[in-house]
């Protein structure tokens, strides 16, 4: 029978790794002539274009920012450039400038000659040495070059001839405006390219964000084929090897059928017995139901009592029922059903210990039991229903291990006839606990 279910989930598993192929085929097509719309290769180079327009351009910007902090003025305005670098030039080639800066050097020079060492063997007083100085100087300024007054420069050589350095890069012929025009060329080449980037990027993601969810629930359907694909595999190679096990079996148990069929001669003997067994285990069962039903009633019976030994200034609970499933349920004095959460603790504690005062009843075994803090979280009047009625009568041996609080001497009074051993239990450090013996009773 294994063999055949196994065949047969086989061919349905082989035919269902056939659908998933085909489905799985089918959605990789769709993948692939989604994405050769080229939307997500085309976002990538645009971004890259993109950017790479954007630097250019504010490298141009920067360029031209830069020069128009330094010579744009001059680059822009050649002919004024071209006057101002042929009146440099002229004062660079005067004479009468060469001679006039001539003359104010030899001022500064001479003025020096009579007050600077050595000095000659017959010194000049201060008063000589002024008076020669006011000669010379006047006898210079005598000679000082008059600047024509309609001249633009007054520059000396040394200026006009640096000037004309620099004026020289700024000339027409030069054409210093085309370094400007370029790089204005090159920033508006950079926008445009930018700007016409950035509109067929947005085109392109427009596309992709109307294909971009049907993508991804695709990707998302390959990716569920994929695993549903590997997990019939392997359950289909789980098949084989069990089918091989299977094959090996059966070889095995038809090697049994040969020695089982030498034995069919006392199958109609081994159907009696069975069918007398079938008889004795239909009896058990009727005897084991009626012993439940009488024990429970036992029981029931035993709980009730004893319930209403140890609770005998109880008003809430009238009785208690026991079902067949022997579940406890509380009942007040018209029979509503009392709910758990209305007992209180003492009242939960005390129910306990009638229950097991009737089951050691109902059980009729003697059995010894032991009790510890027995009398928490009952009141005085309880305790002593459990002291007197219960405890005493609780098992062939019965083992308390109340607390100090717990057990006063009026307590212990009521229970002193029943006393054979008395024990102190002191554990100061709760490592060991040290066992001291009181009293021995008769």
């Amino acid at each position: 029978i294994k063999v055949q279910a196994w065949r047969q989930e086989e061919e349905d598993i082989t035919g269902a790794l056939e659908a998933i192929e085909d489905d799985l085929r089918q959605t990789e097509q769709k993948i692939r002539l989604l994405r050769g719309s080229g939307n997500l290769e085309s976002s990538a180079r645009l971004e890259a274009e993109k950017s790479k327009e954007n630097e250019r351009l504010e490298a141009a910007l920067s360029e031209l920012s830069a020069a128009f902090e330094r010579d744009a003025f001059l680059r822009l305005n050649a002919p004024l450039a071209h006057q101002a670098y042929l009146a440099a030039q002229s004062c660079d080639a005067d004479q009468r400038n060469a001679t006039s800066e001539l003359l104010h050097s030899l001022k500064e020079q001479l003025k020096t000659i009579f007050v600077t060492p050595p000095y000659p063997d017959v010194r000049l007083s201060d008063a000589q040495a002024r008076f020669y100085q006011m000669r010379i100087l006047k006898q210079l300024d005598a000679n000082e070059v008059t600047p024509e007054s309609d001249n633009l420069f007054l520059l000396d050589t040394r200026r006009a001839r640096k000037l004309a350095n620099q004026l020289a890069a700024y000339q027409p012929h030069s054409q210093p405006d085309a370094l400007l025009r370029d790089m204005v060329e090159r920033a508006l080449n950079a926008d445009k390219a930018y700007t016409a980037a950035d509109n067929e990027l947005q085109n392109v993601r427009q596309l992709s964000d109307d294909n971009r969810q049907y993508l991804q629930q695709l990707e998302y359907d390959r990716s569920n084929l994929e695993s549903l694909r590997r997990d019939k595999r392997d359950w289909l190679r789980h098949i084989k090897n069990e089918f091989e096990t299977a094959q090996r079996e059966i070889t095995k148990q038809e090697n049994q059928i040969g020695g089982l069929q030498k034995r069919a001669a006392g199958v109609a003997q081994m159907r009696d017995r069975v069918k007398l067994l079938d008889n004795m285990l239909g009896l058990l069962a009727a005897y084991k139901q009626q012993v439940k039903t009488q024990k429970r009633a036992l029981l029931e019976e035993a709980f009730n009592r004893h319930l209403g030994q140890l609770l005998d200034s109880n008003a809430l609970i009238a009785s208690v029922r026991i079902d067949q499933d022997f579940l406890l349920s509380y009942h007040d004095a018209v029979g509503a059903e009392v709910p758990m959460s209305s007992l209180s603790a003492g009242t939960k504690q005390l129910a306990a210990t009638a229950l097991l005062w009737a089951l050691k009843d109902a059980s009729a075994r003697r059995l010894p039991v032991i009790f510890d803090t027995p009398l928490g979280r009952i009141d005085r009047q309880h305790q002593e229903n459990l002291l007197i009625r219960y405890y005493p009568n609780a098992g062939e041996q019965v083992i308390l291990l109340p607390t100090d609080a717990e057990l006063d001497q009026h307590k212990r009074r009521l229970l002193a006839s029943h006393i054979y051993r008395e024990f102190h239990l002191d554990n100061p450090s709760g490592e060991a606990t040290q066992l001291t013996l009181l009293q021995t009773g008769d």
